[in-house]
């Protein structure tokens, strides 16, 4: 059983310098957004974290958003300044996006809220 523990243990500690390495720099980041298809077939879990790492370090911007539309389930972008309309024409294109937090998001209008869902104002 400690066996077990161990490797989880270890496995949480790779996949933790795995993000970390690919969200170490913009220039980190140029390199792998490159390689698309891969970023594609993230597994949610990871796109998760990899995208909230990003977000962490100021390394996220509106069309790198593109590249986790196929992956990404959570997003949390509450208190981003930069947020607007353009941030919410990207997220509407997310194919599996289950939670979306945009609080204190101040530069969000109506009409981009209701593009997100899909709706627009008659």
């Amino acid at each position: 059983m400690a066996a077990a523990a161990s490797a989880t243990g270890g496995e949480t500690r790779l996949l933790d310098r795995c993000i970390d390495g690919a969200a170490r720099s913009a220039a980190t980041v140029e390199v792998w957004r490159r390689q698309r298809r891969s970023l594609e077939r993230l597994p949610a879990q990871l796109a998760d974290a990899l995208l909230r790492r990003l977000a962490a370090r100021g390394l996220l911007f509106p069309s790198l958003l593109e590249v986790f539309q196929r992956s990404v389930e959570e997003v949390d972008l509450s208190g981003f300044a930069a947020v607007d309309a353009e941030w919410l024409a990207y997220l509407g294109s997310f194919r599996y996006l289950r939670v979306l937090k945009l609080a204190d998001c101040k530069n969000i209008t109506n009409p981009a809220v209701w593009a997100l869902s899909g709706m627009t104002r008659k």
